[in-house]
């Protein structure tokens, strides 16, 4: 047996099928949350990073896991910067 080549031959059609169905399910379940999580930072008044909710949408359909992460790294991490950070310090005098 070659290294992965004849692995799929050792498991019948139909689990291979469910297999398959079933990732596709969880990267559209994804998808769909973070268009909701997306339009929902629209209606907050702020916009969403870089793209629109649409694009993001696609993006995690298509992306998977890596775009999925990279939406939350960029929009619900600890690691993204504040707009209370970014702002300058009100009455502050140097």
């Amino acid at each position: 047996m070659d290294s992965t080549q004849g692995l799929h031959e050792h498991l019948p059609q139909w689990i291979l099928i469910t297999i398959a169905a079933a990732v596709l399910l969880v990267n559209l379940l994804f998808a769909l949350g973070v268009l909701r999580d997306a339009n929902r930072i629209q209606d907050r008044g702020s916009e969403p990073m870089f793209v629109g909710p649409t694009v993001w949408f696609f993006g995690v359909l298509l992306g998977s896991f890596l775009v999925l992460a990279l939406y939350w790294i960029m929009h619900h991490s600890t690691l993204r910067a504040s707009a209370s950070a970014s702002a300058p310090a009100q009455g502050r005098t140097e």
